[in-house]
This record gives structure tokens, C-alpha cells and sequence, in this order.
């Protein structure tokens, strides 16, 4: 048991153990990363609403302090530069309306007003249209996904399919917030509730304590399936021995 492919074969399972240990311990320190980040997150979710321009600036790179804080800002909607992202919401096929709001400093943020059910002629109903009048919103501020392409959709509307802060930029005349405003509340409201309110994803942990639990159990059965597998040839070997020959 300890020559040949038998010695061989305990090298082999005792180094794919091993790396299945390692690989396990590898996926319970990303849900340790994970699990900080979340929280994280959480804590910036609960501090108190914040003026949006109080925590970034329009043109900057990067959303700084105000990535996932709530915050507040008013001004009026650019329903001329207006884009849908088409988005599913629970199953139901539609588009988040996308919509500038200009401040009263000249510059806008992307305030994701909601989900709307498109029809198939893909026209917007008219309820979804924005206030015409200055508006004050509160929601979460949030990263772009960058990536997306903008292109003209059914119905003469702008598509896009991913919330391209850059690509948003480039087609409007106004400097951008670096956040996109995920809307919660708006003062006047939306006519009959559309568009709907999108809630923030939930923050989930992924994967990772079922991949590491699977590596676990690779090792183990490695480790206790090899030495019954030894044993069951060695008393094959042992039967072979003690047949009578002629």
C-alpha cells in the first residue's frame, strides 16, 4: 500500500484535500468581505437624508460620500432627455424611466422615477409623464453600471439597457451628478402612481457558504472514501491469497 500507483494515489488524494481545504477557506473569506461590505452599506442606508449637493459634486469621477446615503434635491424634470432602461420588475416585462432632474445650479442628476408595464406599441402612457413644476425627491443615491448602450427604441423612445453615467453625459447639455437617484419619494407625487417605485435590492451574501461547504465535502469524502477503497482491495488482495490453487 505504500509502493507503486498505491503510493502514488495517497499523494493525489492528500494534495486534492488539501486544495479543496484551501479552496473552502478561500470562499469563507469572501463572505466575510462580503458580509462587511453589506455592512457597510446598511450603516450608510440608515444615516440621516442628506442635500445630494452637500455630499458630491456634478462632473465629479466617482460618487464619493454619497454612494448608497439617502439624499434629497429639487428641481425641475428634462423629459426631452429622458431614457427608458429596459428592465424586467417581478417577472413583468417594462422599462425604469430614466429622467434628468435639473437643479437650480444648472446641473442634473439621473433620477430613476420608477418602473412602468410598456404595451406592446412600447408608448409610455401619459401618466408616466414627470411634473411639469419644480419637485423635491428622496431616494438612494447609487453607482452607474456603465457598459450600456443608448440607442432610439418603439415609439421614437430612447433605450438603453444598462445605466451608462458617461454615455447619459454625453447626450445631455447639463454636467451630471455621478449617481443614479433610485426615487423613493417625489413632492408633487406621480399622477395614479406611475411610474411604480422600484425597492432597492436586497443585499444577499451570494454563494459563497454553499461553495465553501461543497469544497469541505470533496475533502472529506476524499479522505474517507480513499482508505475505504485501500481496504476493500487489500482484503480482495487478502481473498485472492487464501483461495486454494491446484
Amino acid at each position: 500500500m505504500f509502493r507503486g500507483r498505491w503510493l502514488v494515489g495517497h499523494l493525489v488524494v492528500l494534495a486534492l484535500a488539501a486544495l479543496f481545504v484551501r479552496l473552502g477557506f478561500w470562499q469563507l473569506d469572501r463572505l466575510r468581505q462580503v458580509r462587511d461590505a453589506n455592512a457597510r452599506i446598511e450603516a450608510r442606508r440608515d444615516l440621516p437624508v442628506a442635500n445630494l449637493d452637500s455630499l458630491v459634486a456634478p462632473g465629479d469621477d466617482a460618487a464619493g460620500e454619497a454612494l448608497d446615503r439617502r439624499v434629497r434635491a429639487e428641481g425641475r424634470y428634462d423629459d426631452g432627455k429622458q431614457v427608458l432602461l429596459l428592465r424586467s420588475l417581478n417577472g413583468r416585462p417594462g422599462v425604469h424611466v430614466l429622467t434628468p432632474l435639473v437643479t437650480t445650479d444648472g446641473a442634473a442628476a439621473i433620477v430613476d422615477r420608477g418602473f412602468v408595464s410598456v404595451p406592446a406599441e412600447g408608448a409610455l402612457p401619459a401618466e408616466a409623464a414627470p411634473p411639469g413644476d419644480e419637485v423635491r425627491v428622496e431616494g438612494t443615491a447609487e453607482a452607474g453600471e456603465g457598459g450600456g448602450a443608448i440607442a432610439a427604441g418603439a415609439a421614437g423612445l430612447t433605450e438603453t439597457t444598462r445605466i451608462d453615467l458617461q454615455a447619459l453625459q454625453a447626450r445631455v447639455p447639463y454636467d451630471l451628478y455621478p449617481v443614479v437617484l433610485r426615487l423613493a419619494t417625489q413632492e408633487p407625487p406621480q399622477a395614479a402612481g406611475i411610474p411604480e417605485p422600484v425597492p432597492q435590492e436586497p443585499l444577499d451574501e451570494g454563494p459563497h457558504l454553499s461553495y465553501a461547504v461543497q469544497w469541505f465535502a470533496f475533502a472529506a469524502i476524499g479522505l474517507i472514501g480513499w482508505p475505504i477503497l485501500l481496504r476493500r482491495a487489500a482484503r480482495d488482495r487478502g481473498d485472492t491469497r487464501d483461495r486454494p490453487t491446484d
